[in-house]
């Protein structure tokens, strides 16, 4: 019995521990998790706003207008620069919506993973995705593709430099907190799993119970559904300053989509073990008159 509650409570420790080493330390299963998000309209805009605002002010405009019309009026001016911030605006969300936004996007979010797991192994960064000690979204590539498009029609905007636009991910504090875990977890997250399998089929072979074996497969499943519903609220405080705070849910369920379906498989599997139980049965220790049976 206690293999059976050690591994029933293990099990989702072990599932959870392989989504986040599969999904977060290799570099393409990560780009490929995100793909997706491009698709998602709280992201388009997020960068929208978050790309314009670095590249274009409404000061900066009105002395755009200025060079084009040196004698308008005060009030053409605010008006007239207005609408090239709402352009350039525009010129973002067209490029958000295209393959090529796709291909930056897998870029920048390959930086950004491959800077995270230099950090939390105290490497150095190999990308500009870590700035102040914060592990941040670097949109340069997007910047400077809207500045091209801009450029096209006449809208001439600064270089970016160094000032790239950039969306906080994890701040320094939060680093520092996961990099404790990380240094001795992330050694075992990719193979914990076959720990509590090992001792529910070790309680089946002594026990010959399957049916309770699936049982606690089945309340795994549960555990595993439960972390799904919830931890979302760990990730919207790292969100809710950003301009990514209104994508959370997005965001949490494209990153989980691999976890979700293994807590599906998993209650399947536990499903079936409770039917075979049912034919199969289970060995059953001899008691006195009265007592419980041990198994």
């Amino acid at each position: 019995m206690v293999f059976l509650i050690i591994g029933t409570l293990l099990l989702p420790v072990g599932v959870i521990g392989h989504w986040a080493y599969r999904t977060f330390t290799n570099t393409d299963q990560f780009v490929a998790t995100v793909a997706p998000l491009t698709q998602s309209p709280e992201i388009q805009q997020g960068i929208a706003d978050t790309v314009t605002d670095s590249l274009i002010t409404a000061d900066g405009a009105a002395a755009q207008v200025q060079q084009w019309f040196p004698k308008a009026p005060t009030g053409l001016v605010q008006t007239v620069s207005q609408a090239v911030v709402t352009r350039i605006n525009a010129v973002v969300k067209e490029l958000v919506a295209t393959e090529q936004f796709s291909q930056l996007w897998a870029t920048a979010n390959a930086d950004v993973q491959k800077a995270a797991v230099a950090v939390l192994n105290n490497e150095p960064p190999p990308s500009l995705s870590v700035q102040d000690g914060d592990l941040v979204l670097n949109l340069n590539v997007v910047g400077q593709t809207v500045r091209e498009r801009a450029q096209s029609e006449g809208i001439n905007l600064p270089d970016l430099g160094l000032q790239a636009p950039t969306i906080v991910l994890i701040q320094d504090t939060q680093i520092q907190q996961i990099r404790g875990v990380y240094s001795w977890a992330a050694p075992l997250m990719q193979w914990f799993w076959i720990l509590p399998v090992a001792l529910l089929v070790a309680y089946v072979a002594m026990t010959g119970n399957v049916r309770r074996m699936g049982y606690g497969v089945l309340i795994a499943s549960g555990l595993l559904a439960l972390f799904l519903m919830t931890g979302e609220g760990l990730l919207a405080p790292n969100l809710s300053d950003t301009a990514f705070a209104g994508a959370t849910d997005d965001i949490w369920n494209v990153l989980t989509a691999y976890l979700a379906r293994a807590a599906w498989i998993t209650f399947g599997v536990g499903a079936a073990l409770i039917v075979v139980g049912f034919f199969v049965g289970g060995r059953e220790q001899p008691t006195d008159a009265g007592a419980a049976p041990l198994s």
